[in-house]
């Protein structure tokens, strides 16, 4: 019983503990460029394991379907996760700073059917293709390869899986 009484007491003390931490803590929100998914993991084991709360910091994890360009710069959101379009953004004269880069090289790739033909970037001219942004790792592929970007039929990704 008194074993019993001293959990409570304790869990209770600890729990109010826990709250006067919280009132510490500056709430931040990162905004995704995408849906949850693994590229966005080490974000999601950070705040997991605690990482966030050890520098101060609540953080919120917000998912979307594009960039948070606009987002970023009007202060609904703090941080953006992006790719290398927020190069092209920056020349534009957007006020972003690139605080990291979490792969050292592209993970994109090009999903096509076998029987597709398609088999060089150059084998895409005359085709309808589904990307993010104009300002990604693939349209630089497409420039090493001087490949006439105006002869593709760029179109934005579906929102949901029924539009694919």
């Amino acid at each position: 019983m008194v074993f019993h009484i001293f959990c409570i007491f304790f869990s209770s003390t600890a729990h109010a503990e826990e709250n006067s931490k919280n009132t510490d803590l500056k709430h931040v929100t990162i905004k995704l460029h995408w849906q949850h998914q693994f590229q966005f993991a080490g974000i999601y084991a950070a705040k997991e394991k605690g990482f966030y709360r050890q520098a101060g910091l609540d953080v919120e994890i917000l998912t979307g379907f594009n960039h948070p360009y606009d987002e970023v710069e009007n202060g609904n959101v703090d941080f953006g996760i992006s790719g290398t379009g927020i190069v092209m953004e920056y020349m534009k004269g957007r006020p972003f700073v690139a605080l990291g880069a979490t792969f050292q090289s592209s993970p994109y790739v090009w999903l096509v059917k076998a029987d597709s033909g398609i088999y060089s970037a150059a084998d895409f001219v005359g085709r309808t293709i589904n990307r993010q942004s104009e300002a990604d790792d693939l349209t630089a592929i497409f420039l090493q390869q001087h490949v006439d970007t105006s002869k593709i039929n760029f179109v934005p990704p579906a929102k949901t899986i029924s539009m694919i």
